[in-house]
């Protein structure tokens, strides 16, 4: 490995820089790049307590929950939850627990899905799988095929990991790659997953798109979704 190398990414919409200190790749070579295919993972930084992984994994960005056919299916999904829709253009879904909020928005008014677009998760009332509150981090970070002397550094250093969709990310490394080009099929709603941890517990789940709420603290999403709601 490059010892301590420093790496960025740059956001395609605002152009916002993220670097740190490089942890997968273990060399920054074009061609150790494109064998990420094998993990699911184009790059790896540390900063801080902070990681920040861009990965399309599945077990990231694809859930039943994050894109909802009909009205009715709100109802059926988050039974005991409330469930309000605003139908003004851009038509929106929101369904709130005592501790768990999820922003829905329609893309193609009254022809799309429901797309999550925002959300804050705090309890396991919703089965995310290795994404759920309460799960080992590091079985999240086997998933996306770290190995495990890379996945006890990032439990023993971080306790916030941002998972970034390539597609929301402009750097030049990422059109030259066999990586980027086999993993850019799925676009979602959402280009960022923001976990806190502790004890190697996943604590919470935030939901976001990059460049809008891009490293904040994530009561910036809850506020917002508090204030556009009227939650308490």
């Amino acid at each position: 490995m490059e010892q301590n190398a420093i790496d960025s990414i740059w956001t395609a919409q605002h152009r916002t820089t993220y670097y740190g200190i490089r942890l997968w790749p273990r060399s920054s070579h074009k061609s150790c790049r494109s064998c990420n295919l094998e993990n699911t993972v184009a790059l790896c930084l540390i900063k801080e307590e902070k990681a920040i992984i861009v990965s399309s994994a599945s077990v990231l960005f694809y859930n039943r929950l994050y894109s909802i056919k009909s009205k009715d299916d709100f109802s059926n999904i988050f039974n005991g939850w409330r469930v309000e829709f605003d139908d003004d253009l851009p038509i929106m879904a929101g369904a709130i627990s005592h501790s768990d909020s999820l922003i829905y928005m329609q893309p193609v008014p009254r022809m799309s899905n429901y797309e999550l677009c925002l959300g804050v998760l705090h309890s396991n009332l919703l089965d995310l799988s290795w994404l759920s509150v309460g799960s080992p981090i590091s079985e999240l970070l086997l998933r996306l095929g770290f190995d495990i002397e890379i996945v006890q550094k990032l439990i023993s250093k971080c306790n916030r990991f941002y998972f970034i969709h390539p597609a929301s990310v402009n750097t030049h490394w990422k059109d030259s790659t066999e990586y980027c080009h086999n993993h850019l099929n799925s676009n979602p709603s959402f280009s960022m997953i923001i976990c806190t941890t502790k004890n190697n517990k996943i604590q919470s789940v935030e939901f976001c798109n990059f460049g809008d709420y891009n490293l904040r603290d994530d009561e910036s999403v809850k506020s917002f979704i508090e204030n556009y709601w009227l939650i308490g």
